[in-house]
């Protein structure tokens, strides 16, 4: 990479230029790619270890930007390597999380947990409190992506405190914030709500709208999933009124969105259209398209609600062309890298002020520990009976929950044994009618062949029993390939879920009975075995009820990833159905959908209504809990 630096003087040191690198690498990062190059090469030739170490850093956040994660892993390794050497530990910790992120986008989260806590224990040595709270952030992450919630949950409870002893209130904002995003993925909403509005408070206090706007969202979503429409509009009308005042248009689709969605579920459809109609204003002006087929969705069900059903139509398929543009679309805006800006002299000021305050208190302690020593007698009776209190009481929310977690999880097994009860049975009709038969002619066309047998067989006749054994060896394996299909496709182990769908319409669509199409749009990399197999089970049991009866033509199955969750939407133009009526009916099938979206922690919404033309259904599956970080040391 050859040239003169561009950003920044020729004349100077490479100390200058590594510091000007890292107050920049932030927000030019791209900008800068030309000079991390000829700060490693300048560095090599007559620069320190610690610079070298510097270089390969910088050049690590860089590969980890573009997506580049191996070559991000290699340099930064190269400068954990040298930072060892220099017993440089600070460095050499934040080199290990990078290193740990890394691994944690390719999906090797056992790699990613060893490095992390291989940088708490220097991070505890050291003791840097802000560094060990971004270490619980990572494991919490990790465990949130591998379903393992209530391991993620005291992980965030640890990043909270640790950001509380690092001084650091804009991260213990954000561990307020990660862990209250945690405990809602755990339907604890109490104190979801709790950690969430403790966020609120430090952003207000900083000054920070744009986070008190956030966390007022998340909160109204909360209430709004539980149904208290009242609390949900409180809290997204505090996002609106921040919104008022900053120009963020993605902030104000957003909530608008939220207040017509809460509108439109309370059953106040004309207070919906303002709402959704702001929406679609500022999505026109934007070019979003993806919130513009989310308003005028929303405007087709409120009209559709006040019986307007030619307008809700219109408005429907006008929503549906937008649907489809999306799909189409190659180059949708991707949300930025959330990064953490690492600074030794603020993390050292702040350690030493935290040590001061110690000192301080100690001393007022030892003043009036004799005035004092009553109250603490007092205090400690109080606490004794207190915690035999709490513990009984938890005791038998402990029990209480034991029972409910002990009642879903045999009605989930009983579910699954069900299913697979089905699935031998069907197993085994197939092998009798298929193979039985098969098996049956083949072996006629055998028997006719025997030296015995006393009636003479000519040589056409011959050649007619082989052409016929033939033909049946063929149905055979048909049949073969059929039954493995149904167990398990081998290209939903190999290729993921997008791949499985896409041979699953193909099946489909070789009965010439209903044409299916897929389309994917940004599902680039495969999802944990238990998604993709429950997943695929939930789309295949969908597919095969439209097939039986609904009378359809023609299904679409698209699949988008947006906002950190895959979205699984199938529409056909068949009969629409009852709801209630199926939520009412004993059959497995219906269970097992539930039983399988309980496991991934997914949640489906269907369109469809008795007498209608056409069903919707629509798959919301969580997959990221919050945007990366990336370390620069």
């Amino acid at each position: 990479m050859g040239g003169p630096f561009l950003s920044y003087s020729q004349q100077q040191s490479l100390d200058e230029r590594v510091v000007y690198i890292r107050e920049n690498l932030t927000a030019k990062w791209q900008e800068l790619e030309n000079d991390m190059y000829q700060l490693r090469d300048l560095a090599e030739k007559e620069g320190t270890e610690q610079q070298k170490a510097d270089s390969y850093n910088f050049l690590g956040s860089l590969h980890f930007r573009k997506s580049a994660i191996d070559s991000a892993i290699f340099y930064y390794q190269k400068a954990a390597d040298i930072n060892k050497k220099l017993n440089n530990e600070s460095a050499l910790a934040k080199n290990l999380l990078n290193i740990g992120m890394a691994y944690r986008n390719l999906g090797e989260y056992e790699k990613t947990i060893e490095l992390s806590l291989e940088a708490a224990r220097v991070f505890d040595q050291i003791k840097d409190y802000k560094g060990m709270a971004i270490v619980q952030n990572m494991i919490g992450s990790v465990y949130f992506y591998q379903d393992r919630i209530e391991e993620a949950i005291p992980a965030m409870e640890k990043y909270v405190e640790y950001s509380r002893l690092s001084g650091d209130t804009m991260e213990l904002a954000s561990a307020h914030q990660n862990l209250g995003s945690i405990l809602t993925a755990a339907g604890e909403y109490e104190q979801a709500t709790a950690n969430l509005n403790l966020a609120y408070d430090i952003f207000e206090k900083k000054g920070n709208i744009l986070g008190m706007a956030n966390n007022a969202i998340n909160v109204g979503t909360i209430y709004l999933e539980q149904e208290d429409f009242v609390s949900a509009e409180s809290y997204f009308m505090k996002a609106y009124n921040i919104s008022g005042s900053m120009d963020n248009p993605r902030l104000a689709l957003e909530v608008n969105t939220n207040l017509a969605i809460t509108y439109l579920n309370a059953d106040l459809n004309q207070q919906t259209f303002p709402y959704s109609q702001k929406v679609l204003e500022i999505s026109k002006q934007v070019s979003d398209k993806y919130f513009e087929m989310r308003a005028l969705n929303n405007q087709s069900q409120a009209h559709y609600n006040l019986a307007n059903y030619k307008l809700a139509f219109d408005l429907k398929s006008e929503s549906n062309l937008l649907s489809q543009e999306l799909i189409n679309e190659e180059n949708l805006q991707k949300i930025a890298e959330l990064e953490a800006d690492y600074e030794n002299e603020k993390k050292e000021n702040q350690i030493a002020a935290l040590e001061a305050d110690r000192e301080l208190k100690e001393l007022v302690i030892q003043k009036n520990r004799v005035l004092q020593a009553g109250l603490g007698i007092s205090l400690v009776l109080l606490v004794v009976f207190g915690t035999l209190w709490q513990s009984r009481r938890n005791a038998k929310q402990r029990e209480e929950l034991e029972k409910v977690k002990v009642r879903l999880k045999e009605e989930q097994l009983e579910a699954v044994i069900s299913s697979q009860e089905i699935e031998r049975k069907r197993f085994a009709e197939d092998l009798h009618d298929g193979f039985g038969q098969l098996i049956s002619a083949l072996k006629l066309n055998i028997a006719r062949l025997d030296a015995n047998n006393p009636k003479p067989i000519t040589s056409e006749d011959r050649q007619v029993m082989f052409d016929n054994s033939i033909n049946i060896l063929t149905e055979m394996y048909g049949e073969v390939r059929n039954i493995a299909f149904n167990l398990m496709p081998t290209v939903l182990v190999k290729e993921g879920i997008v791949s499985a769908v896409e041979h699953l319409a193909e099946h489909f669509n070789s009965s010439g009975k209903v044409f299916f199409q897929v389309h994917a749009y940004e599902v680039d990399e495969k999802l944990s075995d238990l998604k993709e197999i429950s997943l695929y089970r939930i789309v295949q049991e969908i597919l095969n009820n439209i097939v039986k009866y609904a009378d359809a033509s023609q299904v679409d199955v698209q699949l988008v990833r947006h906002d950190g969750q895959l979205v699984v939407t199938i529409e056909d133009n068949g009969q629409g159905f009852d709801l209630q009526k199926i939520a009412q009916n004993d059959g497995n099938g219906w269970k097992n959908i539930h039983s399988r979206l309980n496991l991934i922690k997914a949640e489906i919404e269907i369109d469809s209504y008795p007498n209608s033309k056409g069903s919707t259904y629509t798959i919301n599956v969580p997959l990221l809990p919050q945007a990366e970080q990336v370390i620069v040391a």
